[in-house]
C-alpha cells in the first residue's frame, strides 16, 4: 500500500477593499466559517513527466509519506491576526482502526484598524483556542507500488510514460472521506460608546465571548473525470456565538484637560486619546452552514479554483447569504500545497441585513490577497 502525503496550508491574507471578509479557512478567515481545510487531504497522482525529474517522480510515486505531525503559523493583514497551529497525524495499524488527526490551535489580533493604531496609539485586541479534530470513514487506497513496479523499469520512455497513462486512465482514482469537527472559543473587550447617557457614564467596557462549533464531512478524490480535475468538496453546520462589532462605527475619543501654573501663568494642555464604539451593540446566535467546492484542472499544473458559500440562519434575522470564489497558485502541482491565492467575496447576497443599507454596495465586497507560510513538517516514510 501507498499513500501520498497530506500536507497543512497556512495562509495570510492582505485585504485590498473590504468590510466582511468571506476567505474562507483556506485563508485562515474566520469571519466566514469553512467546511474544509488542506490538513487533511492527500496529494494528487499525476502521469506528467519530464526526463530531468523522472528518476525522481518514480522514485517518489513508489514511497508511503504518512505526516506524523506539522506545526504552522499563520498571519492574515485582513484581520491582523497571528496564529499557531499544531496538527498531529496517526495511522492506526489495526484492522478495523480508522486515521485521524487532532489539531489545536491559539490565535491573538488586534481588532481597531491600522490607521486608529497609529493615530490613538491603542491596542483593541481579542483572542481564541480551538480544537480540529478528523476522522477518516471510508477510502479507496490505490497501490501505486505494485502498479508501477513493471512500468518504472520499462527503458523507453515514451512506452513508459503511455505506460503510466493507461493506469490513470484505467484504474479508479482515490479518494476519501472524513468526519470533521471543530470547537473555538473567542474573547474580546473594547469600549462602547453611549452618548445619550450621563457624561460620566457614556464609556462602557465591553466584553464578548464567543463559541463556533460544528461539525460535518470532507470528500477529496484525486481524478474526476467530467471536469479533469482533483476535488475536495465539504458540508459543516454549526452553532456560533457571535456579535455586531464589525458593523459598529470606530472613532477616536479625546479627552482634554487644561493645567495652570499658579506662579508662572503657564497653560498645559493634557490630551488622553481612546478608542470607542458607537452603534446598537448587539450578540447573536446564529447556525452556519457551509458549502465549499475546491478543484483543481489537471491540464492547469498549479492553479486551483474555490467556490464557498456560507449561510447563517438565526431566529433574529434573515438568513444571510455570503459567497466567495478564490484562486490560488500551487507549488509542484500539489493542489494541498498553494503558495498563493486571491479570493473574491460578497457579504448577504440577498440584502436581507437593513441595518447596512446607509452605505455603499462596495462595503459588501471582499477582495484578499493570500500567501502561504509553512512552519513545520514531520513526516514518516515508509
Amino acid at each position: 500500500m501507498t499513500r501520498t502525503s497530506r500536507k497543512g496550508i497556512v495562509l495570510f491574507s492582505c485585504c485590498l477593499l473590504t468590510h466582511v471578509s468571506w476567505g474562507q479557512n483556506l485563508l485562515n478567515l474566520r469571519s466566514a466559517g469553512s467546511s474544509i481545510s488542506l490538513n487533511n487531504g492527500p496529494s494528487p497522482t499525476t502521469a506528467k513527466d519530464t526526463s530531468a525529474k523522472e528518476k525522481e517522480e518514480a522514485a517518489k510515486a513508489t514511497k508511503v509519506i504518512l505526516p506524523s505531525s506539522l506545526g504552522i503559523l499563520a498571519f492574515s493583514t485582513l484581520e491582523k491576526k497571528a496564529e499557531a497551529s499544531y496538527y498531529s497525524y496517526f495511522n492506526p495499524n489495526g484492522k478495523h482502526s480508522r486515521d485521524f488527526f487532532i489539531g489545536v490551535t491559539g490565535s491573538a489580533e488586534i481588532k481597531n484598524s491600522i490607521a486608529n493604531v497609529f493615530s490613538s496609539g491603542n491596542l483593541v485586541t481579542g483572542a481564541g483556542a480551538s480544537l480540529r479534530l478528523g476522522i477518516l470513514l471510508k477510502t479507496n487506497r490505490i497501490d501505486w507500488a505494485a502498479k508501477l513496479a513493471g512500468v518504472n523499469e520499462e527503458p523507453d520512455r515514451e512506452v513508459r510514460l503511455a505506460r503510466r497513462q493507461a493506469l490513470l486512465d484505467t484504474v479508479p482514482p482515490a479518494w476519501d472521506l472524513w468526519l470533521v469537527g471543530n470547537g473555538g472559543l473567542t474573547g474580546s473587550a473594547f469600549k462602547l460608546f453611549l452618548p445619550n447617557n450621563a457624561f460620566d457614564k457614556q464609556i462602557k467596557k465591553q466584553g464578548f465571548t464567543g463559541t463556533d462549533f460544528s461539525i460535518g464531512l470532507n470528500y477529496w478524490q484525486a481524478r474526476v473525470s467530467s471536469i479533469n480535475s482533483t476535488i475536495l468538496s465539504g458540508v459543516t453546520i454549526g452553532r456560533k456565538r457571535d456579535n455586531n462589532f464589525n458593523k459598529l462605527e470606530e472613532s477616536t475619543r479625546e479627552d482634554t484637560r487644561t493645567l495652570i501654573d499658579s506662579v508662572t501663568k503657564v497653560t498645559r494642555k493634557v490630551v488622553t486619546k481612546e478608542t470607542i464604539y458607537t452603534g446598537n451593540y448587539k450578540e447573536e446566535t446564529i447556525y452556519p452552514l457551509n458549502l465549499d467546492f475546491y478543484f483543481v484542472p489537471l491540464n492547469l499544473e498549479n492553479v486551483g479554483f474555490l467556490a464557498s458559500n456560507t449561510m447563517n440562519f438565526s431566529a433574529s434575522h434573515n438568513t444571510r447569504v455570503n459567497p466567495s470564489f478564490g484562486v490560488f497558485f500551487l507549488k509542484e502541482r500539489n493542489p494541498f500545497n498553494p503558495v498563493a491565492g486571491f479570493t473574491f467575496g460578497y457579504y448577504d447576497l440577498f440584502d436581507t441585513d437593513s441595518s447596512d443599507d446607509d452605505k455603499r454596495t462596495t462595503s459588501k465586497i471582499a477582495i484578499s490577497i493570500a500567501a502561504r507560510i509553512n512552519l513545520v513538517s514531520s513526516q514518516l516514510r515508509k
